[in-house]
């Protein structure tokens, strides 16, 4: 409880008023593979909660000796899917995403975006393709 409460709660998006943002770190940290989540996880509950498709549910060998709230249950889950959706199975960031362009402006004529030294523009005055540079 700790770890997120000091580590991951202070920060944008976990904190829509903050000004700082969460580092990857510190993600990895937390809902990383080998992170505090899922050492918890492993420790604790991996034999008592079962994960069918993306939602995680008490097993029924225990379902009768235990009762978590939905809300707990509903927070591993979501914790699960955002690791996996953010992060592959070697904790290196996986982000998938589709741009796609609408109508733009004529005082708006490209649209440029960088990440880690690779670029790609997109020029809606040419007739071109995308390239990452």
């Amino acid at each position: 409880y700790n770890p997120f409460v000091n580590d991951i709660a202070p920060y944008y998006p976990f904190n829509d008023e903050s000004v700082a943002d969460l580092s990857m770190d510190s993600f990895k940290t937390f809902f990383g593979r080998n992170g505090t989540l899922n050492s918890f996880y492993k420790k604790y509950l991996n034999n008592v909660l079962v994960k069918r498709k993306n939602n995680y549910s008490v097993n029924s060998q225990f379902a009768s000796k235990l009762n978590f709230s939905k809300e707990f249950l509903d927070f591993i889950t979501n914790a699960g899917n955002l690791s996996s959706l953010i992060l592959n199975g070697n904790d290196n960031i996986k982000v998938n995403f589709t741009i796609q362009s609408l109508d733009l402006s004529a005082d708006f004529s490209f649209i440029k975006l960088g990440y880690d030294n690779k670029n790609i523009q997109y020029d809606h005055t040419l007739n071109q393709t995308l390239q990452i540079v």
